[in-house]
């Protein structure tokens, strides 16, 4: 749906009929199975102004849903999808509603939420009402969506609510901001974008609790559950070789990202990076709902490759690299006169890669020299003298999650097809044989997983088991 300028006025009119025989042009008709299908008419109205220029015309695309609450009469309430065909300013949007259920809220516990209709775009299952809540509306947005099967090149999936009158009409209000990325001078056809928020823990996905009261509700950034992580992927437009991404933010969250643009195209380069970029702060805008925020463009050419260092590192040349014994197939060390910088590859199919999870996939790191005296049985009892926690590769929706002793001062660890790269910045005055440069001895153990809170028993060392530590020569150390 391209919403460019907000708010949306819709006007929505639903017959009920209680006869079986449905005259012509009704908005209701009966399937055999007990169903009914109900079509619900929206009309674009009056627009409100954005961080855009000049006036740009809403209209729906086909194939947007919204979601619209129903009631069984025995205090279940439940959201059902409504789809439209064709866009417009002007469409309609169908669903199938099961025999047994009234459009609108049950609630036993509070009258004031009692027969309230609601309206959610877009729809999604994760959509919740609670019985007997202050505000009882959930409103979930996933972690992960494809639209690369719309027919439109700019799908803004903006959250918005609308409460229904007596007459079943529908004016549509937004519950956040929305910021706008454009990548542009493409030379693929599908990409996916996937952006971290690193300021202050906000979700990006899952659920967040409309708050709020009268007409100003919004999406509540403190509460909830979700991640700090949203991947969407769209098509290329062709014509202008731009893809366009609208990443909605909850009130009060400035955006601070990490993004990482993927090659979808099918073939040889699938999932290959074609960009990735952080912001040093947060984005200075203190906006309100229903503005969209342009982040400015950036040009995107080529295909693509399998990794972007985040520290401009050559993992091509690197200072050492070794096997390690799967789900840890690869791992490789750079360094300059401060930093040490470490690539671990890993088969995802063989770690936890659920954002959901509170932890997984803790990263251990051993540093040895030839006066290290502790044996490590999975190499061959070579020796080393400090094992360090790196953190979770993922932890609360977050990659790269660092532990208190700080060793670790930078990372990112992206998914690229069937593997898991994981590149980081480690402070080698944070341990005294990488302090003193030299010869040293390094090696990673994947040590345990952890699914939400039940531990798990993974132990995947780089370099492979029984093999020795990989051995190296690092630079004097120069304080930064």
């Amino acid at each position: 749906m391209k919403k460019i300028l907000f708010v949306l006025g819709v006007a929505v009119i639903a017959a009920v009929a209680c006869e079986k025989s449905i005259e012509p042009g009704s908005d209701i008709q009966y399937n055999p199975d007990g169903s009914y299908t109900m079509t619900i008419r929206a009309n674009a109205s009056d627009m409100t102004k954005t961080a855009y220029a000049g006036d740009v015309t809403f209209s729906w695309s086909a194939g947007d849903e919204i979601s619209v609450l129903f009631h069984d009469g025995d205090g279940n309430n439940v959201f059902k999808t409504f789809t439209t065909a064709s866009g417009g300013t002007t469409a309609t949007f169908t669903g199938t509603v099961e025999g047994g259920l009234t459009i609108g809220a049950y609630d036993d516990a509070l009258a004031a939420n009692d027969g309230v209709k609601w309206a959610l775009y877009p729809a999604d299952s994760g959509h919740t009402f609670t019985k007997g809540a202050a505000n009882p509306i959930s409103f979930n947005v996933p972690s992960e969506t494809d639209f690369s099967s719309r027919s439109s090149y700019e799908i803004a999936p903006i959250p918005m609510w609308a409460q229904g009158d007596g007459s079943n009409n529908f004016s549509f209000k937004h519950l956040s901001k929305c910021y706008k990325f454009t990548f542009t001078n493409m030379d693929v056809s599908k990409v996916k974008m996937t952006i971290t928020h690193t300021a202050d823990g906000y979700y990006l996905s899952g659920t967040s609790k409309i708050n709020g009261s009268g007409s100003d509700l919004y999406l509540e950034c403190y509460s909830g559950s979700g991640t700090t992580t949203v991947s969407q992927t769209v098509n290329v437009n062709p014509s202008t070789k731009t893809a366009t991404f609208y990443i909605p933010c909850r009130k009060w969250c400035k955006l601070q990202p990490n993004i990482t643009l993927f090659n979808m195209d099918a073939g040889a380069n699938y999932g290959n990076t074609l960009l990735s970029a952080s912001a040093k702060a947060r984005f200075t805008d203190d906006v309100g709902t229903g503005v969209i925020v342009p982040v400015p463009s950036t040009d995107v050419k080529g295909v693509g490759v399998p990794f972007i260092s985040k520290f401009g590192i050559d993992w091509d040349s690197p200072l050492g690299s070794t096997a390690g014994t799967s789900p840890m197939t690869e791992m490789k060390v750079a360094s300059d006169a401060s930093y040490l910088y470490m690539l671990l590859k890993m088969d995802a199919t063989g770690i936890q890669t659920d954002p959901s999870y509170n932890k997984a996939n803790l990263i251990v790191f051993y540093v040895g020299d030839s006066s290290s005296a502790s044996a490590a049985w999975f190499w061959n009892n070579d020796t080393y003298t400090s094992n360090i926690s790196l953190g979770w590769n993922l932890r609360y929706g977050s990659w790269v999650s660092p532990n208190s002793n700080a060793i670790v001062l930078d990372g990112q660890s992206l998914r690229v097809g069937d593997d898991v790269y994981t590149e980081m910045k480690l402070d080698r005055s944070a341990n005294t044989i990488l302090s003193t440069g030299g010869s040293v001895k390094l090696g990673v153990l994947l040590y345990y997983e952890s699914i939400g809170d039940s531990w798990g028993s993974v132990y995947s060392p780089a370099p492979a088991k029984n093999s020795s530590m990989l051995s190296v020569t690092l630079p004097a150390y120069v304080a930064p």
